[in-house]
């Protein structure tokens, strides 16, 4: 998150300096001591971790109390967890799910008008039994203690009302106290953010001189105090964030007077204009980000070629609250810039925003790119490939211009919207890098694009086309992400089967991959409610083929999951609505005129397996499968374990992981005196490991080897396991017409 560390100082008459415990902040429900922040460099262990349980919101437009308490509590606090009043949360804090030490903060937010209540279980953390707190809410009164149970430090802020807890948290002593800012910092930090009044007008200029430094300014006409902020997801490693890039901020009135601008960190801003007036915002973005170690990857950050530059919006912009946004570009001559905004008619490199998230979650590139375009309908895609892929720019537009038809096809219409997708090369020779940021998508490759290759590019870029219906029209109201993530990742294969950019055999090898990762995995968690790739991503495509082929196989092939989506589509991407696990359920059921609820209640709500060995035998495949053994989870063996941001399973190479000791490309070849060749061998001798032990790591490192000594992280008694299946997945010798009839109407 960008965080700072901080120390707590309390400063007596004689000008001793002395360390203050954040224990010592409630050593009293009456005594609350502030001390100011003075930032130190100490380990980031040295700061409380904060628990905030808060009462749901009761519509999507209300106010989250997370965004609430975040700039007060941001910069004394290092790991930040907020959940809903539910007993597995409260579980989770106790048995080590959350990494929680003594002296850590626990809040707890109450209020009159919700459900959400302490579980009985826990009830010893309040400060004051309930009976005693519910009846002063009921007398009006707003309830704010502080105490100390199971060894945190505990804060409980309740109100008749939720709406009355907002005003709650920015007058809260303790709140006030566990910042450590004086009254006038603090006043400025909790006050309501003002209003942007008309349109607003960023101008970013970017010199042929130097294509790493964009300046940028903003005028917008203010109403009270202005909070301005910048987007800092993908860059928690670097401290403040984007704003690390970020110089020379200045703000002046209509008639060119400086206002200040008061920084509170982490990318936090605060503005106090005299009265209503126009305001100009005026600053400088180097981009240097290329050189930073942001944990998501070069596809989501700013990086220079000898085309231009690519930034993110998160990156570029400052912004606030507000809507109808133009942005206008200045750039060296012969330059262009590509976004996925509308470009405003007769005013070159000018386009039209409709609000700060459409500003800062998009990409774009300005340079002297090649510029394509596909389209299909109203929906547009703009393509910004770099010089570099020059011989490639016609395969790749042909591809998603493909993509746009069959899509088109399917759905039955298209949904009026531009997107833009971004296609580089990086040097990492055979590397795929893909990141995605709202209507945007990234593509670096280290090859070159061929006809011969397009199984190793085209899934990513169907799978994020797809999404442009499925996501981000047609939305869901809950835990429906197998559905936006699953099923699009189905069509991505089914897609490139039909366009030719994968062959029947690679399509199978597909499955075959969606099989082992599901059955690794289920029967732990439902695919509704899952989180991980193996059941989300690959359980919610096995939902999708297993239904695909029942429909087929029901309605003897003259009707398939492509009537879904198209209904699907008609109802919900049509209209505001959002749908839910029922409605899927019940379009499944019009279409194939069988009730189909027992599949979903078996295996998308419940744990059951998927009988896919059934449904794949109906297209002519055969399934085998022998679970082996039980390992630790692949995803917790890197990232937890080994303390590797990013692992390449081919070659196993190693990015983005200096904290603990690696360089960019090294390749692991030895752990613990054994020699490890791919990702399998990493998993399975990591079952003889012991989290906190000291083990020997071998890389080979420019042409050398290496050994490095690594402490095994993660907690040894709550180590995620899969199950090490072996599969096998063949095309029948013989097919009959049934099976004939159905795998071809799925890959044409």
């Amino acid at each position: 998150m960008g965080n700072k560390t901080y120390i707590w100082l309390l400063v007596g008459i004689s000008l001793l300096v002395l360390t203050l415990a954040v224990s010592d902040l409630f050593d009293s429900h009456t005594n609350i001591k502030n001390p100011p922040v003075i930032k130190r460099s100490i380990p980031k262990n040295s700061l409380p971790n904060i628990f905030i349980m808060e009462t749901p919101r009761t519509n999507k437009t209300d106010f989250s109390l997370w965004k609430e308490i975040l700039p007060i509590i941001k910069d004394v606090t290092w790991n930040k967890t907020g959940r809903n009043h539910e007993q597995k949360f409260y579980d989770g804090l106790f048995n080590g799910a959350y990494k929680r030490k003594p002296d850590d903060i626990l809040v707890l937010f109450f209020s009159l008008d919700t459900e959400a209540r302490i579980p009985p279980k826990y009830e010893d953390l309040l400060p004051k039994p309930w009976s005693e707190i519910e009846i002063s809410l009921m007398q009006g009164e707003m309830v704010e203690l502080e105490g100390k149970a199971r060894d945190l430090n505990v804060i409980v802020l309740a109100a008749p009302t939720r709406s009355q807890l907002k005003p709650l948290i920015r007058q809260s002593k303790l709140l006030k106290a566990l910042s450590g800012l004086d009254e006038t910092s603090y006043s400025l930090l909790v006050a309501p953010s003002g209003r942007v009044k008309g349109p607003v007008i960023y101008t970013v200029i970017i010199s042929e001189e130097n294509w790493r430094k964009a300046k940028v300014s903003c005028q917008m006409e203010t109403e009270g105090v202005l909070s301005l902020s910048m987007n800092n997801n993908g860059a928690p490693r670097v401290p403040d964030g984007h704003a690390s890039f970020v110089h020379n901020l200045t703000a002046v009135d209509s008639e060119g007077n400086a206002l200040p601008i008061k920084n509170f960190g982490d990318a936090l801003w605060k503005v106090q204009p005299k009265e209503n007036q126009l305001i100009t915002l005026s600053y400088e973005v180097l981009l240097e980000h290329d050189k930073s170690d942001l944990p998501w990857g070069r596809d989501e950050a700013p990086y220079v070629t000898e085309d231009g530059a690519f930034w993110t919006g998160r990156a570029l912009f400052i912004k606030t609250d507000m809507s109808d946004i133009t942005v206008r570009f200045n750039l060296p001559e012969g330059w262009h810039v590509t976004t996925p905004w509308q470009p405003v008619a007769n005013q070159p490199s000018t386009f039209l925003l409709e609000d700060e998230e459409d500003l800062t979650e998009s990409f774009l590139f300005a340079g002297t790119h090649i510029e394509e375009q596909a389209k299909v309908g109203d929906t547009e895609i703009m393509l910004a490939v770099g010089n570099r892929m020059q011989k490639s720019k016609d395969l790749i537009q042909e591809a998603v211009q493909k993509f746009l038809n069959e899509y088109g096809e399917i759905f039955g219409s298209s949904p009026k919207i531009r997107t833009l997708i971004v296609v580089n090369h990086q040097d990492r020779r055979g590397s795929f890098d893909g990141g995605v940021f709202g209507r945007s998508i990234s593509v670096l490759m280290g090859y070159e694009p061929t006809e011969n290759n397009t199984q190793r590019w085209a899934p990513f870029i169907a799978h994020e086309v797809f999404h442009l219906w499925n996501g981000q029209i047609i939305k869901h109201s809950g835990q429906e992400n197998w559905f936006s993530e699953g099923f699009t990742d189905y069509y991505a294969m089914v897609i490139c089967a039909r366009t030719g950019m994968i062959d029947e055999q690679e399509f199978i090898q597909r499955l075959k991959q969606a099989c082992r990762q599901y059955l690794s995995k289920f029967g732990q968690t439902p695919i509704r409610k899952a989180r991980e790739y193996a059941l989300q991503y690959a359980g919610g495509s096995l939902v999708a083929a297993s239904l695909d082929i029942q429909i087929r196989n029901l309605t003897n092939n003259t009707k398939s999951l492509d009537d879904l989506m198209q209904q699907m589509y008609l109802e919900f991407g049509r209209t505001s609505k959002k749908y839910a696990l029922e409605d899927v359920i019940r379009l499944v059921n019009n279409i194939t005129e069988k009730d189909h609820t027992g599949f979903f209640e078996q295996y998308v709500s419940g744990t059951n397996e998927l009988p896919i060995v059934e449904y794949l035998s109906y297209i002519g495949l055969e399934l085998k499968k022998k679970v082996t053994e039980e390992l630790p989870e692949q995803a917790y063996v890197v990232h937890k374990m080994l303390r590797i941001q990013s692992l390449m399973h081919s070659g196993l190479v190693i990015r983005r992981s200096q904290e603990a000791g690696y360089q960019d490309e090294d390749r692991l070849i030895v752990i613990a005196g054994t020699p490890v060749n791919n990702i399998n061998d990493v998993q399975t001798l990591a079952g003889s490991l012991r989290c906190g032990e000291k083990v020997s790591v071998g890389l080979l490192r420019d042409g050398k080897q290496i050994t490095l000594e690594i402490t095994v992280g993660g907690d040894q008694d709550n180590i995620p396991l899969e199950r090490k299946v072996e599969i096998s997945l063949e095309k029948t010798a013989r097919l009959n017409n049934s099976q004939k009839t159905i795998l071809s109407g799925i890959t044409r």
